[in-house]
């Protein structure tokens, strides 16, 4: 389209030009030559059109990205220890002043047997991946929840009650939602 509007502005100023002959011949040239650079002037709209989309898309991931990070990375300082180490570590914590909180977390992977939803108890037999959290002060507020049975504080204190929190994916492919138990 711009490419046939630009030839009828060339094709207009020539006509225009006729007394002015170096003007006239620039005018010329460039509607000579312009059908030869259609096609450049097109990859290169493409590719400025692909640049500020993959620019767009890849700071969009990176502003999620970072969004995440600081909702989930909450303390100063994230501690891995061995395991004959940690009661010793973790009493050491305890006896600290300068330690607002302990965060103590645990994994393990496990088998999803029964999942119980609006339509009832079914047998699943899924691996899962199980991540216990201590719902903590600084943890609790930061933590985003999807969907609740009635509110964030109402969730968080089933989850120290023993309720669970799934994930979305998990969620998403067993068709699971929050029921009251």
């Amino acid at each position: 389209m711009a490419a046939t509007l630009l030839a009828l502005l060339l094709k207009g100023l020539t006509h225009l030009t006729r007394r002015r002959p170096l003007i006239h011949w620039a005018l010329a040239d460039m509607q000579l030559q312009l059908p030869r650079l259609s096609l450049a002037m097109k990859a290169l709209l493409i590719a400025l059109a692909t640049n500020l989309g993959v620019g767009s898309m890849v700071g969009g991931f990176r502003l999620t990205f970072l969004d995440w990070l600081d909702q989930r990375l909450v303390a100063s300082l994230y501690l891995n220890a061995p395991t004959e180490q940690y009661a010793d570590i973790d009493a050491w914590l305890a006896d600290r002043p300068e330690v607002f909180e302990r965060l103590l977390t645990r994994r393990s992977d496990a088998t999803l047997q029964t999942a119980t939803t609006q339509e009832g108890s079914r047998s699943l037999g899924t691996p899962i991946e199980l991540y216990g959290i201590t719902p903590g002060e600084s943890l609790t507020p930061h933590w985003p929840l999807l969907a609740t049975q009635q509110d964030r504080s109402s969730a968080w204190a089933a989850f120290s009650d023993g309720a669970i929190f799934i994930n979305e994916q998990l969620a998403t492919a067993e068709h699971l939602s929050p029921v009251i138990a």
